[in-house]
């Protein structure tokens, strides 16, 4: 069975600017309307589906959520799917805005 993979901030980043990436933050509406990774799509129960019917399963696809716990079921759910280069980011949103504020 495909699994996801895990992938740092740092790793996430640097793939975000030399590579197409789609980064999917699941975290809620109001967080996402507050601050996000930039270019991020925020999915919900409400979008999922429209969502795998027109991505391509190639894309490769950086699941974030609040701390790095969550996005680990989803995106084990989209390799289910059928995409093939899904990756969680450790330590999620979190990590992410402290990574960016020690830039």
């Amino acid at each position: 069975m495909a699994e996801f993979k895990c992938i740092s901030v740092h790793d996430a980043m640097d793939r975000m600017q030399n590579e197409t990436v789609k980064c999917v933050d699941i975290r809620d509406l109001g967080s996402f309307a507050t601050e996000h990774v930039e270019g991020a799509f925020n999915l919900n129960n409400e979008n999922i589906n429209q969502f795998i019917s027109e991505t391509d399963f190639k894309t490769t696809l950086f699941v974030i959520c609040y701390s790095g716990v969550g996005s680990k079921g989803v995106a084990q759910y989209l390799v289910e799917q059928g995409f093939i280069d899904t990756y969680s980011i450790t330590g999620g949103f979190l990590a992410w805005k402290e990574a960016r504020s020690n830039e």
